[in-house]
């Protein structure tokens, strides 16, 4: 499958900010993109897509990163789960920065990871949580 060079999500402006995907503007430092979405009192989570070489590494990395339980089976089913039952949530806005996504987006694997952090969203929403993901 043909995957066009960027995603098609909007941009995403932290100070008007609804929950959804969306990428960041290809001239946006990373580093400065996270330190606003921070001063914006966001709650920001940083996947860096260079860490991630196979999905089993992917699921690693956000086991670790969103501290799922130890029972974590490690497949999209558990990730869909654990995404949806997050302990760690303390505030009302969490942003979830993916950069360096490219290798998954290559991946057969990509569209099953956008619908996972897609149904994560609306589920948080419906809780009254703005969540985003931002892909860079």
């Amino acid at each position: 499958m043909q995957y066009p060079e960027r995603p098609t999500y909007p941009a995403f402006n932290p100070k008007a900010a609804t929950p959804g995907l969306y990428t960041l503007e290809p001239s946006e430092s990373i580093t400065t993109f996270l330190d606003v979405a921070k001063q914006a009192n966001f709650q920001v989570f940083h996947i860096e897509g260079q860490q991630i070489t196979s999905l089993d590494r992917y699921f690693q990395v956000l086991a670790d990163l969103f501290q799922f339980p130890n029972y974590f089976g490690k497949n999209w089913d558990a990730v869909a789960d654990c995404l949806m039952d997050l302990a760690w949530e303390e505030g009302d806005r969490v942003l979830i920065v993916y950069s360096n996504y490219q290798d998954l987006r290559e991946d057969r694997n990509w569209e099953v990871a956008m619908e996972v952090w897609s149904d994560a969203i609306e589920f948080w929403q419906r809780q009254g949580v703005m969540v985003a993901v931002v892909l860079g």
